[in-house]
């Protein structure tokens, strides 16, 4: 797998602690993710972490991802995965899109807050990179 793979799940995290969205732009740039078809490397990534997530009954680390663009809030493959993986049924825009990543979001921040430390290291024993500010 590669690192900025493996930095992924611990970088979206610190982000969370930070109760700060990042955009998918930001997780671009912070995780060296290489070219060409970066996003769709981020994308596919993302959804493997929402699989991950939802297998083992956590919030989505993938909630705060976000465009760049009002409203900020992840595009609408979050909101296509999240239904396929059976926990979502609603549109991708509107109020209930903006709920359900309100509730992912505020479900996230407080699983991490009950748990102690910022991320740790990965497998390689390096730290993911800070959330930018």
């Amino acid at each position: 797998m590669p690192a900025w793979r493996v930095a992924l799940r611990p970088y979206l995290e610190a982000c969370a602690r930070a109760r700060r969205p990042v955009s998918y732009r930001e997780v671009l740039d912070a995780l060296a993710v290489p070219g060409p078809r970066q996003m769709g490397r981020l994308t596919a990534a993302l959804e493997a972490t929402m699989a991950e997530d939802v297998a083992a009954g956590q919030p989505l680390r993938a909630a705060v991802v976000v465009s760049q663009v009002a409203p900020v809030m992840p595009r609408a493959g979050f909101f296509a995965e999240a239904r396929a993986l059976g926990r979502y049924a609603g549109p991708d825009t509107g109020p209930e899109a903006q709920a359900f990543h309100a509730r992912e979001c505020a479900a996230l921040f407080e699983e991490l807050a009950e748990t102690p430390g910022g991320p740790g290291p990965d497998q390689d024993g390096a730290h993911a990179p800070e959330p930018s500010t």
